[in-house]
């Protein structure tokens, strides 16, 4: 891999069950992560009790870490239901404690300046959106976002 900065990392269930996982995932993508970048895609607050209660109850999503000095949000998340890459759903998340959610983007301030970027990098490494692929962005309490997918 390039040593250009790495966007996202996606993260399967078995990457957050354990806190050490995303680490693991790293070392899958890069063979001696530095420890700048394992900072970058490390969990904060309520992103791990987020990103389990996710995977756990859907597994019909994908979710993506986002490199938290790259400007991308938190996560992205992709509904894979569909066979489809053009028809799937995608969400960039950002997690804010105790806020309600906000759509649209509303309250990340700079979080999502890149997520473009992000998802290009996801649709040129996965094959699962396309590289223009629309997005909603959503804010918000970590409980209160993964609950948006129950409804979903």
């Amino acid at each position: 891999m390039s040593a250009k900065r790495l966007l996202t990392l996606r993260l399967p269930l078995s990457a957050v069950l354990r806190a050490d996982g995303f680490v693991r995932r790293l070392r899958a993508r890069r063979d001696h992560p530095s420890p700048k970048l394992v900072m970058a895609f490390a969990f904060k607050n309520d992103e791990l009790p987020f990103a389990r209660r996710l995977l756990s109850t859907h597994a019909r999503i994908w979710l993506f870490r986002c490199n938290q000095h790259a400007f991308a949000g938190d996560f992205v998340a992709v509904d894979m239901s569909s066979r489809d890459p053009a028809a799937r759903k995608a969400w960039g998340l950002d997690l804010k404690q105790g806020a309600p959610i906000k759509l649209g983007g509303g309250g990340a301030g700079t979080a999502f300046l890149r997520l473009s970027a992000a998802i290009r990098e996801i649709a040129t490494l996965h094959g699962v959106l396309t590289p223009d692929h629309p997005v909603v962005r959503a804010t918000g309490d970590g409980q209160a976002l993964a609950r948006l997918f129950d409804a979903a």
